[in-house]
Parts: C-alpha cells; sequence; structure tokens
C-alpha cells in the first residue's frame, strides 16, 4: 500500500511539474524591409516616372515646368512651400532621388523619394507647420511601420518611411501601404519590370509605363486609321542639364506594327513641323528626328542651350509668329536589313 501512496503522489507530482513547465513563446513578428527606391513601388503601377533633383535643378526648362504646375495647383504649391520653409528642406540637395507613380489601384499619385531625412525630425516639423495652419498630425502603426496622416482642410496626406532616409507619400493611404507592404513589386511584375529595363534610369529625368487606351484612341484618329494597333507602352528620357537631349519611345505590340507605324513616320513629323510653325518653331522642330528599333519606335531631338533659349521665348509668347519655311523634318533609315 505504501508503495502505490508513493507511485501515485510521484504521479501527481510529475503531472503537476510537466504542467507547470513554461509554454513555448510566440516568435516574435519580423521587422518590416527596409525598402528604398523602386523596392516601394507596388506591383500595380502602370506609370513611373524617375529623376534626380539635383541635376534637373539648374535647368530653365525644367524650371519652368515647374512654374507651370505650380499655376496650375497653386494651393498644393502654397502646402509644399509651407512644409519646406517649416522643415528647412530643400529639394535641390536633399532628395537624391524621386519616384512618381500612377497605378491601377487609385487615380491618386504616388511619390518616393530618398535623400537626407530623418523621420522624427520630419514628423516633428510637419506636425508643427500643418498645426500653425489649422491642420493636424495623426499616427497609427500598421505592420510594424508608422503611418502618419496630415489633414488640413480637405486634404488629406498620408507618409510612412520605408527605410531611413526613404519616404513613401500618398492623397491614397492604400497605395502607401501597398507600397511598403510585403505584397508583389514593380520589378516583380513582368510587364513593367521589362519597360523600366528598357529605360535609361540614370538619367536626370526619364519614364516607363503602360500607354493609356484613351491616348490610344486618340492617336489612331490622329492618323487616320492609316495603323490598326496602337501603342502598347512608352519610353522617355529628358536631360536638360546642357541644352536639351529629349527621346521618346513608342513601344509596339510586335515588330509588324512597329514597321506599319515606321511607315507613317515621315507623315507625322511633317504634322508636327507644320503645327511648330504656327509659333516660329519650324527650323527646331525640323530637328526631330525619328526611328525604328525592332518593336519600338524613337523619337529624338537634341537641342543647344541657345536653341532653348530660343524654344522658352517663342512658347511665352502670346501671339503666334509669321509661318517659317522649314526645312523637311529627318527621318532615319532605320536598323541595317530592316
Amino acid at each position: 500500500m505504501r508503495l502505490a501512496c508513493i507511485a501515485l503522489v510521484g504521479a501527481l507530482v510529475g503531472s503537476l511539474a510537466a504542467g507547470c513547465k513554461e509554454k513555448p513563446r510566440a516568435k516574435p513578428a519580423p521587422p518590416p524591409a527596409q525598402l528604398t527606391g523602386l523596392a516601394a513601388v507596388p506591383a500595380s503601377a502602370r506609370v513611373v516616372i524617375g529623376a534626380d533633383p539635383a541635376r534637373l535643378a539648374g535647368s530653365p526648362l525644367m524650371m519652368r515646368a515647374g512654374r507651370l504646375m505650380i499655376e496650375r495647383e497653386p494651393s498644393i504649391a502654397d502646402r509644399i512651400a509651407r512644409l519646406a520653409d517649416g522643415c528647412g528642406l530643400d529639394w535641390r540637395t536633399q532628395i537624391k532621388s524621386l519616384h512618381l507613380v500612377l497605378t491601377e489601384d487609385a487615380p491618386q499619385v504616388m511619390m518616393v523619394a530618398t535623400g537626407e531625412l530623418v523621420e522624427t525630425e520630419l514628423a516633428r516639423c510637419v506636425q508643427t507647420t500643418v498645426g500653425a495652419g489649422g491642420g493636424s498630425l495623426s499616427l497609427t502603426v500598421v505592420d510594424g511601420r508608422t503611418l502618419y496622416q496630415v489633414t488640413e482642410g480637405d486634404h488629406i496626406i498620408y507618409f510612412a518611411f520605408g527605410q531611413a532616409d526613404t519616404i513613401v507619400l500618398s492623397a491614397a493611404r492604400e497605395l502607401v501601404l501597398a507600397g511598403l507592404g510585403t505584397g508583389a513589386k514593380a520589378m516583380d511584375a513582368p510587364v513593367m519590370k521589362d519597360l523600366i529595363s528598357r529605360a535609361d534610369t540614370h538619367a536626370p529625368l526619364w519614364a516607363a509605363g503602360k500607354v493609356d487606351p484613351a491616348w490610344s484612341d486618340r492617336l489612331l484618329r490622329l492618323l487616320h486609321g492609316t495603323i490598326k494597333t496602337p501603342p502598347k507602352a512608352f519610353l522617355a528620357v529628358i536631360d536638360a542639364t546642357s541644352g536639351l537631349t529629349a527621346q521618346l519611345v513608342a513601344v509596339m505590340a510586335s515588330e509588324d506594327d512597329a514597321k506599319v507605324m515606321e511607315s507613317q513616320l515621315k507623315p507625322t513629323l511633317e504634322l508636327i513641323s507644320l503645327v511648330a510653325q504656327a509659333r516660329g518653331l519650324g527650323p527646331l522642330a525640323a530637328k526631330i528626328s525619328g526611328s525604328r528599333e525592332i518593336d519600338s519606335i524613337r523619337f529624338g531631338v537634341q537641342l543647344t542651350p541657345e536653341e532653348v533659349s530660343e524654344l522658352l521665348s517663342k512658347v511665352d509668347t502670346t501671339a503666334p509668329a509669321t509661318q517659317d519655311a522649314a526645312p523637311a523634318p529627318t527621318v532615319d533609315a532605320g536598323a541595317p536589313g530592316d
């Protein structure tokens, strides 16, 4: 009996000890990924524009384009100026790269900026600046990241940091979360990956994207049905650091479609030259060249600083100039063997 009691007590003590063992702890959630640049662009992107602000800052052409944007959206320009002044930001020197993104998910633009940015300092100065103007800054934590919401009247902007020096910003909350989340990114999407890999991403200003269907329809009407299949995508490069070097590439659905489009190069360039003559820009428009490269049609132009000054002076002239007799635009013969 004694042995049975001892065995029973031993079993009871053993079971109690087993029940008191520390339960295995759940593994802590991994920290959010450190994302920057194109790595923070979601797979839903349909147009990506990349810029090097420092290289664009000294360009009269880019400065004029910026002024036009400010004139069209003065309220936005005012908010940006107040934030820049309040936070002591100089986009020309502190922002190293800038990506603007249009997606299939929302009509709003998404921006990814990388440079000399410190999250705590930026959040503090944004709160002070918008607060002085009657706005507010609130924050929530989503998947380990702090999501900031700036509210000024009817305008709301969201932003969050991907890595220490990268900020993702948009008026659409879902775009900021998609850019910094764990979902697929633009460089995982075959079409956008191919387009971006074909773009000159080291240029001061570049763009790659899918062609908007409405734009395709307008192009078909403009060419009076001479082509049946419009471009499916485009690439663009602008270098205005000294004069202007610009290229626009229309990516067709196939090489055969590109050949058909190539047959329309001469009349298309003649039409551009004719329109340009209305502002006295015939000689400059005549410098636009066109050629075919396999499945793509490439338009290009190179202007000297003096020609850029002439271009800006003519564009700023309100009254159309007398038409000038411009030489026919250059049309390259295309690649050998075409």
